[in-house]
Protein backbone atom coordinates (compact mmCIF):
# COMPACT_ATOMS: atom_id res chain seq x y z
CA UNK A 1 0.00 0.00 0.00
CA UNK A 2 2.27 2.72 -1.24
CA UNK A 3 1.29 6.27 -0.49
CA UNK A 4 -0.95 5.34 2.43
CA UNK A 5 -0.02 5.66 6.08
CA UNK A 6 -1.01 2.99 8.53
CA UNK A 7 -0.57 2.87 12.25
CA UNK A 8 1.21 -0.29 13.28
CA UNK A 9 -0.17 -2.56 15.91
CA UNK A 10 2.07 -3.55 18.79
CA UNK A 11 2.81 -7.07 19.94
CA UNK A 12 4.58 -8.64 22.88
CA UNK A 13 5.65 -12.24 23.41
CA UNK A 14 6.49 -14.42 26.38
CA UNK A 15 7.52 -18.08 26.45
CA UNK A 16 7.76 -20.93 28.92
CA UNK A 17 8.57 -24.60 29.18
CA UNK A 18 5.54 -26.71 30.12
CA UNK A 19 6.36 -30.19 31.49
CA UNK A 20 3.70 -31.95 29.42
CA UNK A 21 3.51 -33.39 25.91
CA UNK A 22 2.64 -30.89 23.15
CA UNK A 23 -0.61 -32.69 22.30
CA UNK A 24 -1.78 -32.48 25.95
CA UNK A 25 -0.90 -28.79 26.15
CA UNK A 26 -2.58 -27.97 22.84
CA UNK A 27 -5.71 -29.94 23.77
CA UNK A 28 -5.95 -28.16 27.12
CA UNK A 29 -5.44 -24.70 25.64
CA UNK A 30 -7.92 -25.35 22.82
CA UNK A 31 -10.82 -25.73 25.26
CA UNK A 32 -11.91 -22.18 26.17
CA UNK A 33 -13.67 -23.48 29.29
CA UNK A 34 -10.20 -24.04 30.77
CA UNK A 35 -9.46 -20.29 30.64
CA UNK A 36 -11.01 -19.85 34.09
CA UNK A 37 -8.35 -22.15 35.52
CA UNK A 38 -5.18 -20.86 33.87
CA UNK A 39 -6.20 -17.30 32.93
CA UNK A 40 -8.52 -16.07 35.70
CA UNK A 41 -7.38 -12.45 35.19
CA UNK A 42 -8.82 -12.72 31.67
CA UNK A 43 -11.85 -14.95 32.20
CA UNK A 44 -14.14 -15.29 35.20
CA UNK A 45 -16.75 -16.92 33.03
CA UNK A 46 -16.76 -18.40 29.54
CA UNK A 47 -19.87 -19.29 27.57
CA UNK A 48 -20.30 -20.50 24.00
CA UNK A 49 -22.59 -18.53 21.73
CA UNK A 50 -23.09 -19.61 18.12
CA UNK A 51 -19.49 -20.73 17.54
CA UNK A 52 -17.98 -17.79 19.43
CA UNK A 53 -17.04 -17.56 23.09
CA UNK A 54 -18.15 -14.80 25.44
CA UNK A 55 -15.35 -14.22 27.92
CA UNK A 56 -16.34 -12.13 30.94
CA UNK A 57 -14.36 -10.56 33.75
CA UNK A 58 -15.87 -8.17 36.27
CA UNK A 59 -18.24 -5.85 34.48
CA UNK A 60 -16.72 -6.33 31.03
CA UNK A 61 -17.00 -9.03 28.42
CA UNK A 62 -15.72 -9.69 24.94
CA UNK A 63 -16.50 -12.10 22.16
CA UNK A 64 -13.62 -14.24 20.95
CA UNK A 65 -13.12 -16.80 18.25
CA UNK A 66 -10.91 -19.78 19.05
CA UNK A 67 -8.82 -20.95 16.10
CA UNK A 68 -6.91 -24.19 16.46
CA UNK A 69 -4.65 -26.43 14.42
CA UNK A 70 -3.82 -29.15 16.95
CA UNK A 71 -1.29 -30.98 14.77
CA UNK A 72 0.62 -27.72 14.38
CA UNK A 73 0.35 -26.66 18.03
CA UNK A 74 -1.74 -23.58 17.20
CA UNK A 75 -4.31 -22.08 19.55
CA UNK A 76 -5.47 -18.51 18.95
CA UNK A 77 -7.98 -16.49 20.93
CA UNK A 78 -8.85 -13.64 18.56
CA UNK A 79 -11.32 -10.81 18.67
CA UNK A 80 -14.62 -11.75 17.04
CA UNK A 81 -14.52 -8.31 15.39
CA UNK A 82 -10.88 -8.28 14.26
CA UNK A 83 -8.99 -11.56 13.82
CA UNK A 84 -5.69 -9.68 13.84
CA UNK A 85 -6.09 -8.81 17.52
CA UNK A 86 -5.83 -11.28 20.35
CA UNK A 87 -3.67 -13.94 21.92
CA UNK A 88 -1.69 -16.25 19.64
CA UNK A 89 -0.22 -19.37 21.26
CA UNK A 90 2.18 -21.87 19.72
CA UNK A 91 3.13 -25.19 21.30
CA UNK A 92 6.36 -26.88 20.19
CA UNK A 93 8.10 -30.06 21.33
CA UNK A 94 10.77 -29.28 23.93
CA UNK A 95 12.62 -32.30 25.26
CA UNK A 96 10.22 -34.18 27.51
CA UNK A 97 7.71 -31.33 27.48
CA UNK A 98 6.58 -28.37 25.45
CA UNK A 99 7.77 -24.88 24.61
CA UNK A 100 4.83 -22.47 24.61
CA UNK A 101 5.05 -19.00 23.07
CA UNK A 102 2.29 -16.55 23.88
CA UNK A 103 2.02 -13.42 21.73
CA UNK A 104 -0.56 -10.70 22.20
CA UNK A 105 -1.28 -8.25 19.39
CA UNK A 106 -2.58 -4.95 20.73
CA UNK A 107 -4.58 -2.27 18.94
CA UNK A 108 -2.56 0.63 17.56
CA UNK A 109 -2.08 3.32 20.17
CA UNK A 110 -2.19 1.01 23.19
CA UNK A 111 -0.21 2.76 25.93
CA UNK A 112 3.09 1.15 26.96
CA UNK A 113 1.93 0.83 30.59
CA UNK A 114 -1.14 -1.12 29.48
CA UNK A 115 1.04 -3.48 27.44
CA UNK A 116 3.40 -4.02 30.36
CA UNK A 117 0.49 -4.73 32.72
CA UNK A 118 -1.04 -7.19 30.25
CA UNK A 119 2.25 -9.02 29.82
CA UNK A 120 2.61 -9.34 33.60
CA UNK A 121 -0.71 -11.17 33.40
CA UNK A 122 0.66 -13.39 30.61
CA UNK A 123 3.62 -14.28 32.85
CA UNK A 124 1.13 -15.34 35.58
CA UNK A 125 -0.86 -17.35 33.04
CA UNK A 126 2.23 -19.21 31.82
CA UNK A 127 3.17 -20.05 35.44
CA UNK A 128 -0.39 -21.31 35.97
CA UNK A 129 -0.10 -23.49 32.86
CA UNK A 130 3.16 -24.92 34.18
CA UNK A 131 1.42 -25.80 37.43
CA UNK A 132 -1.81 -27.17 35.93
CA UNK A 133 -0.02 -29.22 33.28
CA UNK A 134 2.90 -30.41 35.40
CA UNK A 135 1.98 -34.02 34.69
CA UNK A 136 2.66 -36.98 36.93
CA UNK A 137 5.73 -36.92 39.16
Amino acid sequence: MFGQTRTSRRSATRAAHIPSAPSAVTDYLADPRNLREWAPDFAESVTEQAGLWQVSKGTGSRMVRVRTAPGLGVVDFVSADDSGLGAFLRVLPDGLGSHVTFTIVFPAGTPEQAILAEMEGVDRELRALQSVLAGPD
